[in-house]
């Protein structure tokens, strides 16, 4: 539709003919809000129509003999913008019948006889300037509609603090662009951003001065990227940025004129600047990974890696996870500075560990790959439930590696629950019941797994007490533990298993419902069940066997 220019004058009434009716015209069409104007031929319409308001065109055909004129018609109704514009043809009273006919087909819309009736002619013109009017009243409404409709799409899919692209809409595009990668071969890295001691800035200078710190990190970081990069407030002080058809090293070069620039930039609070530096963990995408969340996961890895290093660092890793790169401030050999290094050469220990313990089970194990799908789940269940419930990178690793102790165990004992169809036997369910305090001395083994295997240890105990091995209930069992046999429900509804096939979402929704309050903490269900509404949590998941990556 094409909107004419809106002005003070009235709308314009075309008048294409003898002199004649001009004053007659006029005189009817001012009162109404319209200007009459008389024009010399159709090239000067065309003019007009394009630059003025036009609302009605009539032509005199009345003292055309042979109606040679009316192929003007044909000149002045081509093109998108008139038929908007109705068109009267003034005939002869006598020739109304045969000469309406031909105007009719011409294009016209309207017939006026001539000598012109006043009160007839009155009607009309009122008709088609209030028609007019109408129009333009559908199309003001109709693109504020449209203006509305736009804000409406971009809240849905924008943060309301940084403008930047929320979690669940990078997430969606970040899985096409994987896809894309996949079938193509094409760059794609991965760059997660945590702002450091984000929570001291919070707490020092209040919540505000903290919102105003992330708007101007966000700020910063649009001013350093492409229109075809994907960046996203990823969650709290998180952000993320893929980057496409781009190697490692270019990746590297980005995070790291990004992490420079946020460790000299100065954020405002009155008379007082603040610098918030910030971390930076790179991955990027291989032919061995099958799923956004696989570079996802790597990447989480190298920023764990570059805050446990000290801080204000860029940490790059392979797929395989080796540490390929890393650049940053180094902050001395103080008491802040040893303790993060202690931290880091712990959680390498712990990392290589929990890799040699994986390719022990990968050699001895036949079905090692019996769990793939459901880690997929388990990995995309705890990123959405750790997001919306603001868990510490720290506290995030913590559940991933019990997750990947857990199953490795039951793989490694042979658990008969991961390969049997229908009901267990006694002895079986005797097992399972066994399990917690099996794994929990199973772990004991490695002494830097005590955040684990504190977790695993009460992960079968319920909300209101009935659950085991020490029958705790509510704050007494730990939040790690809550969590985590939340989503080991959930997944276990998702997938195929010995008990019964998958659930639908309604199923699922239901049947947590139901355990709120008994099984599980409400509250810890509330939020999976506000995960599981705003994102495609259970799209594209396979009807088949359960299958770890």
């Amino acid at each position: 539709m094409v909107s004419h220019p809106q002005a003070a004058t009235p709308p314009l009434l075309l008048y294409l003919g003898r002199p004649d009716y001009v004053a007659q015209l006029a005189a009817i069409a001012g009162p109404m809000g319209g200007e009459l104007r008389r024009v010399e031929g159709t090239e000067q319409i065309v003019k007009l129509r394009q630059s003025h308001d036009v609302a009605l065109i009539i032509v005199d055909v009345a003292s055309d003999p042979g109606l040679a004129g009316l192929g003007l018609l044909a000149t002045i109704c081509h093109g998108r913008q008139a038929r908007y514009i109705p068109i009267i043809c003034l005939v002869r009273r006598s020739q109304a019948r045969v000469d309406g006919a031909a105007c009719y087909r011409a294009g016209c819309v309207d017939l006026l006889s001539t000598p012109l009736e006043p009160v007839v002619l009155r009607a009309k013109i009122r008709l088609y300037l209030d028609l007019h009017k109408r129009q333009h009243e559908l199309e003001e409404a109709t693109r504020i509609i449209q203006a509305q409709n736009q804000q409406l799409r971009e809240r849905a899919i924008r943060d309301g603090l940084t403008g930047l692209y929320n979690h669940i809409h990078f997430q969606e595009l970040f899985t096409r662009q994987f896809a894309l990668a996949q079938r193509r071969g094409e760059g794609l890295c991965l760059l997660l951003f945590d702002l450091d001691y984000f929570k001291e800035v919070n707490d020092t200078f209040g919540h505000q001065v903290g919102d105003q710190v992330l708007a101007g990190f966000a700020r910063l970081m649009a001013a350093e990227v492409r229109e075809s990069d994907i960046l996203a407030r990823y969650g709290g002080e998180e952000f993320a940025l893929a980057l496409l058809d781009t190697d490692l090293a270019g990746a590297r070069l980005v995070a790291e004129k990004i992490r420079k620039g946020a460790a000299e930039h100065d954020h405002r609070s009155g008379k007082k600047a603040i610098r918030v530096t910030v971390s930076v963990g790179v991955a990027r995408f291989s032919a061995k990974m099958r799923h956004p969340a696989d570079l996802i996961e790597l990447a989480d890895d190298a920023l764990y890696q570059a805050k446990s290093q000290g801080r204000n660092r860029t940490v790059c890793l392979g797929d395989e996870g080796e540490e390929l790169a890393a650049h940053g401030a180094q902050e001395g050999a103080g008491p802040e500075f040893i303790r993060q290094r202690l931290l880091a050469t712990i959680e390498r220990t712990r990392s290589h560990s929990l890799a040699a313990l994986e390719a022990m089970v990968h050699l001895e194990i036949r079905d090692y790959h019996a769990l793939r799908e459901r880690n997929r789940l388990v990995l995309k269940v705890v990123n959405l439930m750790g997001q919306r419930l603001g868990l510490a990178a720290d506290e995030l690793h913590t559940l991933r590696r019990a997750f990947k102790l857990h199953d490795l165990f039951r793989l490694f004992i042979a658990d008969p629950t991961l390969w049997k169809s229908g009901p267990l036997s006694g002895g079986e369910k005797a097992m399972i019941r066994s399990q917690p305090m099996q794994l929990k001395e199973f772990i004991a083994l490695f002494d830097f797994f005590a955040a684990e295997r504190a977790l695993l240890g009460h992960h079968h105990e319920n909300y209101d007490g009935s659950g085991y091995p020490q029958g705790l209930a509510d704050d007494d069992i730990p939040r790690e533990s809550q969590i985590f046999a939340l989503v080991e429900a959930v997944v276990a509804m998702c997938l195929p298993t010995y008990e019964r096939p998958f659930m639908a979402e309604e199923e699922i929704v239901t049947e947590l419902g139901r355990m709120a309050g008994s099984q599980f903490d409400p509250g810890l269900v509330e939020v999976l069940l506000e995960v599981m509404a705003e994102s495609a949590l259970l799209e594209d998941l396979p009807a088949g066997d359960p299958g770890v990556d």
